[in-house]
């Protein structure tokens, strides 16, 4: 699938014009993907674009924080996505800021101490567990049949997916 594709896609499921204007303009990789995270909760509830475009980003998407269908450690990403079935250990530390979007079937064990402030968001199936010491905070807000234990606070959304305007 190419660009044009995308956007007619995005179309479709009727992409705000910003959104589709960002994408038409798109030149590389990198700016496909700020584009991804610029419109997160669009391209999250819509599952757009799919996991298996994203997969052909491969090194470029990781590189940027966006995971699909991994198992793999992490040590204070700021900003990260957890596409498919991941198996996701994400440890925090010192002032971290951190946030996660996190859908699909993944598992994500994060584990946050000292002052480390790391926000959720877990959509469809996810699993999320929290070991969580010192001053860290650990806030995950659920949607769909996802799951928490251990985070200092927890969030019921009680619908499937973002609201969008």
């Amino acid at each position: 699938m190419d660009k044009r594709e995308l956007v007619r896609q995005a179309k479709k499921m009727k992409g705000c014009n910003p959104g589709l204007l960002q994408l038409k303009e798109s030149k590389s990789i990198e700016e496909l993907i700020k584009c991804y995270y610029d419109r997160i909760d669009f391209c999250l509830a819509h599952n757009f674009p799919s996991n298996e475009y994203i997969k052909r980003f491969g090194n470029d998407a990781e590189r940027m924080g966006i995971y699909v269908d991994k198992k793999w450690r992490l040590k204070n990403p700021n900003t990260v996505v957890l596409l498919g079935r991941c198996d996701i250990e994400a440890e925090y530390t010192g002032f971290t800021v951190a946030r996660i979007y996190a859908k699909h079937k993944t598992f994500l064990h994060i584990k946050a101490s000292d002052n480390a402030f790391v926000v959720v968001d877990a959509l469809d199936d996810v699993e999320v567990r929290a070991d969580v010491t010192g001053d860290a905070k650990v806030v995950v807000s659920l949607y769909g049949n996802a799951d928490c234990l251990g985070a200092t606070k927890i969030i019921k959304k009680n619908r499937f997916t973002y609201e969008l305007e």
